[in-house]
């Protein structure tokens, strides 16, 4: 026989407290794998990140952790012995050129890191649009044309928590540039989006642009000296006569040599009058008292006296 079993109320009691005990291990856990809320068992992080745009994309940064002050009385010490380590992670965020102007604040008794830099270059040009990447599964606190506002909330693991997993609840405010429009915040690539023309001005004004005013008065005189000068100078050419140009003298042309003069041909001889005629008794003188008329060679022309000679004596030619 088979008596009847009692149930025990302490059996059910024990079984309470080890599942209330179980549900209060788990809950952590929980929220870390699903991306809750971050919950008291957690110390926290309150993070306050103002990023300051000029007008060509280069950014002021200003960042402000405050820690729980339970957690950064025993660890806050490691901040000021090591500072390189709240560079890494801005130097890794803002892979864009160097950063410059960077300073880190530690203070204590309000459990506070404040870091400051200039980050140039930061934001993109895309020709219609200029866009701010880095800020991807945040939710949009509030946009309009002057100011965007994120925020977000997980748990993380790095440099500013020393490496210990703690929560961190961020806010993000972006102060646009002047004259920015259509501010947008993309979830899908974490962007910034507005609109902005493009002067093509540096943020710093160079010498010329600083001292505008100055540089025109003095250009206006320089000008108005050069067109009184250039007045003077004209009106005097006109007064004056022109001067003769010096002409060049040239080298005479050389003088061709003078030709050979030839002697102009002889002229014949002119015709002699007859000789009057002789008196009879002239007439009649006796023939070897009359002298013979030479005769000249045809070749050589040397005459020959000896009448009746058959060639000359000179050159030998026989005459005819």
């Amino acid at each position: 026989m088979v008596g009847n079993k009692r149930f025990h109320p302490w059996i059910m009691i024990t079984a309470l407290v080890f599942l209330a005990a179980f549900l209060l291990l788990a809950t952590p856990a929980a929220a870390q794998e699903e991306g809750q809320e971050i919950d008291e068992y957690y110390f926290t992080v309150s993070e306050e990140y103002n990023v300051v745009l000029n007008d060509v994309g280069d950014a002021a940064i200003t960042d402000q952790v405050t820690y729980d002050p339970d957690w950064f009385y025993e660890f806050g010490y490691v901040f000021e012995e090591y500072p390189n380590l709240l560079s890494r992670r801005f130097r890794a965020d803002t892979t864009v050129g160097e950063l410059e102007n960077f300073d880190v604040q530690v203070d204590s008794a309000a459990s506070t890191i404040t870091v400051t830099f200039d980050a140039p270059g930061l934001v993109y040009n895309l020709g219609d649009e200029w866009v701010l990447f880095g800020y991807p599964e945040y939710e949009v606190s509030s946009v309009d044309d002057d100011q965007v506002v994120l925020t977000g909330s997980w748990l993380v693991t790095g440099e500013y928590t020393l490496f210990e997993e703690l929560g961190w609840e961020d806010t993000v405010i972006v102060d646009l540039p002047e004259g920015a429009t259509g501010a947008r915040y993309d979830e899908g690539d974490g962007g910034i989006y507005y609109q902005l023309e493009y002067t093509g001005e540096t943020a710093s004004a160079g010498f010329l642009e600083e001292n505008k005013t100055t540089m025109l008065i003095v250009f206006a005189v320089l000008m108005g000296l050069s067109l009184l000068l250039f007045i003077l100078v004209v009106t005097r050419k006109e007064k004056e006569p022109p001067a003769q140009p010096a002409v060049a003298q040239a080298a005479p042309p050389p003088v061709p040599p003078a030709p050979a003069q030839t002697p102009p041909p002889s002229a014949p001889p002119a015709a002699q009058p007859p000789p009057p005629s002789a008196p009879p008794e002239a007439q009649a003188a006796p023939p070897e008292v009359q002298e013979a008329a030479p005769t000249f060679c045809k070749k050589c022309g040397k005459p020959t006296i000896k009448e009746g000679a058959s060639f000359c004596k000179n050159c030998g030619t026989p005459f005819e």
